[in-house]
């Protein structure tokens, strides 16, 4: 209980914060890691990269969750582009990598929920259908279709199904204690997409920094990994090390990389024509001259507000922020001239909390629209205005697609930007990786 007490804290911190606060988080922690998901898939579903997606990032973000998950999967599925799985048998590496997060999968005889990535039986709670742009969740469908090769369908899928093994957990809870009025507890169909872009498979990102190694950026890169024939600079830069605490929400590792540097093993992802390279220091003004300056384009996926206006000051173009906030998930694209990361976060949190609560769901939203955000910009799409999306992932049913609202300028952006001159978007760093013991 101690280690899945560690590995959900910050999850039981957020059930307790926002809807439960007289559960504690050990019996809010055992709802979780008891409450049991059967996934199921068929050979049709899994005919395409996007339906391969959707059964991998589903079953990730559910274990992440706590979940004990019993996953049925034909055997001889052979997929090389799936991070953080090794190529091979994907059912095979499914419950390799399921038994190095939190609670390991099993042959369960009853479960609580039940989803059909393909063919629907009399078991299934759920179907899940969708394509390389988005998915739709379903109470009584016959069969979840699946059509496409990229990944956003498949990524939307998997926050689409963890949210709703969540809400049964708080289903759970609520059988014994008050439920509050802001916990939506009713399951409705549901469905999530973005406008298709026009990509191409030699889109070629340029130089991107990467500042943070946290859940988002691993969001983020869980979408970009899987563009097969992606190119590109990328420097992630970040001087924490992995904790059990982190198994709850980052996309890409399992528990042997706890108390690894967060940058490392993120390199381990390039590729003919993708360049990744770790940066293991926290971007500050006492490191900026070791690094060269910013890159044309600068993801930043921090939690701090402050950390995302020294970004925003020192960024020679494009910047994107991706961010949570309890059961919020958003990203904005703050182009050279508009509006930008300070106009949107004008000001700090006033109480920031030590220990900030997050969901595997909401953070994979958070790093999904922001490498959306990225990929837009580098297809030379006209933007002349920022814009924001934001998402309530615990309300999923009611938009049928991402929307966006421009961000206003701000006279009072504590980035400056009305009064700071920059220079040009075109503009790259010199990629100076300091040397560091």
């Amino acid at each position: 209980m101690a280690t899945e007490l560690e590995a959900l804290a910050r999850t039981a911190l957020l059930v307790q914060t926002d809807y439960f606060p007289c559960a504690s988080l050990e019996e809010i922690v055992a709802v979780l890691a008891g409450y049991r998901v059967s996934i199921s898939a068929d050979e049709t579903a899994l005919a395409t990269a996007a339906g391969r997606t959707a059964l991998v990032a589903t079953f990730i973000a559910a274990a992440q969750l706590g979940a004990n998950i019993r996953l049925d999967v034909p055997p001889g599925i052979i997929d090389g582009n799936q991070p953080p799985l090794q190529s091979g048998d994907l059912a095979e590496s499914l419950l390799h990598h399921g038994r190095e997060l939190i609670i390991p999968p099993s042959r369960l005889a009853q479960v609580d929920c039940s989803f059909a990535f393909g063919a629907r039986t009399a078991e299934h709670d759920f179907v899940v259908s969708g394509d390389s742009w988005g998915s739709r969740l379903d109470l009584d469908r016959a069969r979840g279709s699946w059509t496409g090769e990229l990944p956003f369908g498949g990524l939307f899928a998997a926050a689409l199904a963890s949210a709703e093994v969540f809400r049964g957990a708080l289903r759970q809870l609520a059988a014994h204690h008050p439920t509050p009025s802001n916990l939506r507890l009713q399951t409705r169909p549901s469905r999530l997409n973005v406008p298709p872009l026009p990509l191409t498979p030699d889109l070629d990102l340029g130089d991107v920094d990467f500042v943070s190694a946290g859940a988002i950026t691993h969001s983020a890169l869980a979408v970009l990994f899987r563009l097969d024939g992606l190119a590109g600079r990328l420097r992630i830069m970040d001087d924490d090390r992995y904790a059990v605490s982190n198994l709850n929400r980052y996309a890409l590792i399992s528990r042997p990389l706890v108390g690894h540097a967060k940058a490392a093993p993120l390199v381990d992802y390039a590729r003919d024509g993708l360049e990744i390279v770790g940066v293991p220091v926290r971007v500050c003004d006492e490191t900026m001259g070791s690094i060269g300056g910013l890159s044309a384009r600068v993801c930043v996926g921090v939690d701090e507000i402050p950390a995302r206006w020294f970004v925003q000051d020192r960024a020679p173009g494009w910047v994107g922020v991706g961010a949570t906030s309890h059961l919020f998930a958003m990203a904005s694209s703050h182009p050279h001239g508009t509006p930008c990361a300070g106009c949107l976060h004008p000001k700090d949190d006033p109480q920031p909390m030590l220990e900030i609560p997050t969901v595997s769901f909401v953070s994979l939203l958070g790093g999904v629209l922001l490498a959306y955000r990225l990929i837009e910009d580098c297809l030379a799409r006209p933007a002349t205005a920022s814009s924001t999306q934001i998402l309530d992932a615990m309300n999923l049913a009611s938009p049928s697609t991402v929307l966006s609202r421009e961000v206003p300028r701000s006279r009072s952006c504590p980035a400056r930007c009305l009064n700071q001159g920059k220079t040009t978007a075109t503009l790259t760093s010199q990629w100076v990786v300091p040397d560091r013991a």
